[in-house]
C-alpha cells in the first residue's frame, strides 16, 4: 500500500492510493493439486460520513461503495471492524476481471491480464491526513490491516482517528478454547468427586 496525500489549496487535500499484492505465491497446493494464490478483490478504508469525501476514484473495471455499520454486519455477518459508522470499500466490480494478483499468476496461467498492483483509488477531502487502519480484501473474504493516512484530522490539521480494528477471531481458535474450557472443567469436576 502507497498513499500520497497533496494538499491542493483552499484546504483541500487529494488522497490516492496504490495497492499492491507482495504476496509469495502460490500461498499453498490442495491436496487435489490445485494451487491457492493470495489475490486482492477489495480495498477498505473508514469514514465518519460519506459527505466527507468526494470525487471518488477507482481503477478500471473497480467500483466503491458507502457501506454503513448495520449494512456492513448484515452483509458480512461480522461488526465492522474498524468501528466507524461508514466504510468506504472499493471493489473489483467485474472480478477476477481486474483483481490484484502476485507477481507470476500471469506466468503460471499463460495470461496476461492481471497485475500485482493497481492505480486509481482516490478522493478529495477537506480533513487533513492522519494514519487510521485500512483493509485490503482477499479472495477468500480475510483482511489484511494497515495505517495509512486517512481523512480524519481537523479543517486545519491534527488530531486522530476515533477508528481501531476489531482483530477477527477465528473460529477454530474459538472452538478450540472453548473445548480446552470443557476439558479442564470436567477434570477439575472428576478430581472433586
Amino acid at each position: 500500500m502507497e498513499t500520497t496525500v497533496t494538499e491542493i489549496g483552499s484546504g483541500l487535500f487529494k488522497y490516492e492510493y496504490r495497492v499492491f499484492n507482495d504476496s509469495p505465491a502460490p500461498q499453498w497446493v490442495l491436496p487435489e493439486g490445485a494451487e491457492v494464490w493470495p489475490c486482492i478483490i477489495g480495498y477498505e478504508i473508514p469514514l465518519d460520513h460519506p459527505a466527507v469525501v468526494w470525487d471518488v476514484t477507482s481503477p478500471a473495471t473497480w467500483d466503491f461503495q458507502f457501506i454503513s455499520a448495520a449494512e456492513y454486519e448484515l452483509w458480512y455477518g461480522i461488526p465492522n471492524p474498524f468501528q466507524s459508522a461508514y466504510v468506504l470499500q472499493w471493489y473489483d466490480a467485474e472480478w477476477p476481471a481486474r483483481m490484484i494478483a502476485p507477481t507470476g499468476y500471469n506466468a503460471r496461467f499463460g495470461s496476461d491480464e492481471y497485475e500485482p498492483f493497481a492505480n486509481g483509488f482516490s478522493f478529495l477531502s477537506h480533513l487533513s491526513p492522519v494514519d487510521g487502519p485500512y483493509a485490503n480484501i482477499w479472495l477468500d473474504m480475510f483482511r489484511n490491516w494497515g495505517d495509512p493516512p486517512l481523512p480524519g484530522g481537523g479543517l486545519v490539521g491534527g488530531g486522530g482517528l476515533p477508528y481501531r480494528v476489531i482483530p477477527e477471531a477465528p473460529a477454530q481458535g474459538l472452538a478450540a478454547i472453548g473445548c480446552l474450557g470443557l476439558a479442564l472443567a470436567l477434570a477439575w469436576r472428576r478430581r472433586r468427586s
